[in-house]
């Protein structure tokens, strides 16, 4: 609550009410002094919620006020639509509630024409059946509503109108404008002439359903400079879009968006291709439209786009990025993603690395293009960092031959790569084609397959490779590490549900493993070998994380003579009953060390191990899942947290807080959780 005096600070200008003071309590009746409106020398006022601002009443005695970001008239006194009369010092305005206003009277009582300083306008009508039905009220209000001609940026949100004001189809009372943002004006059929506007640098479109042009004829002139400074185009949710243009207007020859640099399409089925892309565009994002292809410029010149993303445009048959790789040198990020009956990338012969040609993409994702067969030479690209490949059944190979050179440096700067369902992917390189020795992903630091049933084996991890991750029937058999002897960078591995593969040599490189600290062996179920280790080897693997689905793997080296581990994650095994003596034991071995315990989905589990009394450094336990366990095994005096849920009925009733037979068991531990929801759904599964 501010202090009543200072509605008596007559010649305060400033009201700051800085959010990181703590937030508002009082109702906004009581937050504000009321007559806080004698303050008429008030320039500036913030509070963290704008409402505040707008529930002053007479706000209009606030005449030098510069900036209302909310006011919302209703039908009371001190809070109508004329409170804005006299408020000509306003820069920037925003208007909620417009459905509110009775009549064109009343919208021309606001005189915004005669507030010489505003330069922002917002003007929202609330989406509602009722007002929505007055479309001559909304039009009546709107045309009573014109701003001065100094104004730069209008927002107008929720117009029922079935066109937009007079004032706006006129160019004269708009000419200065620079930012137009339009939404949810859901019955205009046309847009003014806003390409006509010389000054204008940003349009944003959404939710016009029955715009079929983005500009319709003017004044009888077919043929002009259209958007001259336009720099940033958002058209979303227009689906009656059809074209550009109305028939029978043209712009002049590359005088459309000459300007453009930032070009988003969303939701816009109908729309045509443009005849060119605009010659400074550096960001096109295109989803869900009924584009066909891309129209480069046919001149030579180079081609500034540096962001592309094409999502969703199942039309699209073709990109002729390959083709126009040399004067796209500009380029840095390209996403493709669902677009079912993409072909062709371009022709994969002009995609040549010439001392004339330096390309900068950095990152590439393809995804759900199930009919592309090949892919560019992306290894030929020098200073490529992520690459994403998912869901293209069709592809072989990730480099294929390129121009007769069956040997080169493939990937040089590659530090990501995730592959995904690419269940045709047999090799790494088509028949005939090798990388040059030891420079097969040289910089790779993470590297993640998933569902790729026929792929090979690497010849050798990457040498700089930390974060590995195989899994749902990867084609792997093992893991081939550098035969070298320098250290092994890795430090996560997960490897879960490859029934191909057999071993894992982890025991064979423990002295390189120094770095490995998380790790996950899930779902293999003809896994027999983590290795032999050495006997003079006197080297430990020091984990943070493992995750494991069979506890048979505590019986494997490196697993078995393990000297340290932070958290442990057991999961995902219908068959084990409960924990052999081997297994006891194994968790002794890490009393010292394991702070966090999970068992997860363990569905025939009817005993937790013994010696989990014995584990005097464990905090948390989380059990979830394990619908036959009935009993808990005494528990260290250090545990913080106990969480079990999905449990069995007598399991949540023998621990239960009140009256519970067991619960003096648990009752040292100061946060305990328990749950039975989800057991009744396993019972009928």
């Amino acid at each position: 609550m501010l202090p009543r005096s200072l509605s008596n600070l007559y010649h305060l200008q400033y009201i700051i009410y800085d959010s990181t003071w703590g937030s508002i309590q009082s109702e906004v009746d009581d937050f504000l002094p009321r007559d806080i409106n004698n303050l008429s020398n008030l320039r500036y006022v913030k509070f963290p919620n704008e409402y505040y601002i707008s529930s002053i009443y007479g706000i209009g005695k606030l005449k030098s006020l510069s900036e209302l970001h909310m006011f919302s008239p209703r039908d009371a006194s001190g809070y109508r639509f004329g409170e804005l009369e006299n408020m000509n010092d306003l820069c920037k305005l925003g208007i909620n509630c417009l459905e509110s206003v009775k009549d064109a009277e009343e919208a021309r009582n606001a005189q915004l024409c005669e507030k010489r300083r505003l330069t922002d306008l917002i003007l929202r009508w609330s989406r509602s059946r009722t007002y929505s039905r007055n479309i001559d009220l909304h039009e009546n209000v709107l045309d009573n509503l014109q701003p001065p001609k100094c104004l730069r940026s209008l927002s107008i949100f929720g117009y029922m109108g079935a066109r937009f004001a007079m004032w706006m189809n006129n160019v004269n009372p708009i000419f200065n404008l620079e930012e137009i943002e339009l939404r949810e004006c859901v019955k205009c059929e046309t847009l003014p002439p806003f390409g006509q506007l010389p000054f204008l640098k940003s349009l944003t479109l959404y939710d016009m359903s029955k715009v079929k042009w983005l500009e319709t004829k003017f004044n009888g002139n077919d043929k002009y400079h259209s958007f001259p400074l336009l720099e940033v185009l958002h058209i979303s949710e227009l689906k009656a879009l059809e074209d550009w243009f109305e028939a029978g207007v043209a712009a002049e020859d590359g005088c459309l968006f000459p300007s453009l640099i930032e070009l988003e399409l969303i939701a816009c089925r109908k729309l045509k291709e443009l005849p060119s892309l605009p010659s400074k565009l550096k960001s096109l994002k295109i989803r869900s439209t009924g584009w066909k292809t891309l129209n480069f410029c046919s001149s030579s010149n180079p081609i500034p786009l540096e962001r592309l993303e094409v999502i969703d445009c199942p039309n699209i048959t073709s990109l002729p990025l390959a083709d126009e790789i040399a004067r796209l040198a500009a380029l840095r990020y390209l996403t493709i993603e669902h677009c079912p009956n993409l072909i062709s990338l371009g022709r994969h012969r002009e995609m040549q690395i010439t001392n004339n040609c330096h390309l900068i993409l950095e990152k590439i994702e393809l995804t759900v293009c199930k009919e592309l067969e090949t892919l560019p030479p992306f290894g030929q690209l020098p200073l490529l960092k992520s690459l994403k490949l998912s869901h293209m059944p069709k592809i072989k190979w990730l480099e294929s031959k390129f121009n007769g050179n069956d040997k080169y440096d493939a990937f040089p700067l590659l530090e990501v790569l995730h592959i995904y369902r690419l269940d045709a992917l047999e090799d790494w390189f088509e028949a005939g084609v090798a990388a040059e020795d030891g420079c097969l992903f040289p910089c790779l630091i993470e590297l993640k397959l998933y569902s790729c049933p026929k792929l090979k084996e690497l010849p050798s991890l990457p040498p700089k490779l930390k974060r590995l991750s195989i899994s749902n029937n990867i084609g792997w058999t093992t893991l081939n590490f550098c035969s070298n002897s320098n250290p092994i960078p890795l430090e996560s591995l997960a490897v879960f549900d490859c029934p191909n593969i057999t071993s894992l040599p982890l025991a064979d490189e423990i002295a390189r493993l120094a770095a490995l600290r998380y790790l996950t062996i899930r779902d293999c179920p003809n896994l027999i070998s983590l290795g032999e280790m050495q006997t003079s080897n006197i080297c430990h693997l020091l984990l943070n994380d493992l995750e494991i689905s069979d506890p048979s793997v505590f019986q494997m080296e490196p697993l078995r003579s393990i000297a340290s581990l932070k958290k442990l994650t057991i999961r995902g095994n219908d068959e084990v009953v409960s924990f052999p003596n081997e297994a006891e034991q194994w968790f002794l071995r890490v009393s010292s060390s394991l702070c966090e315990l999970e068992f997860l989905r363990l569905i025939s589990l009817v005993s937790l191990p013994s010696s989990l009394e014995s584990l005097s450094s464990l905090q948390s336990l989380y059990i979830y899942g394990l619908y036959m366990l009935r009993e808990l095994p005494n528990l260290p005096s250090s545990l913080k947290s106990l969480s079990i849920e999905g449990c069995h009925p007598k399991l949540f009733r023998r621990y239960r807080e009140d009256g519970g037979s067991d619960r003096y068991k648990i009752a040292h531990i100061p946060h305990i959780h328990f749950s039975s929801k989800g057991f009744e759904r396993m019972l009928f599964q």
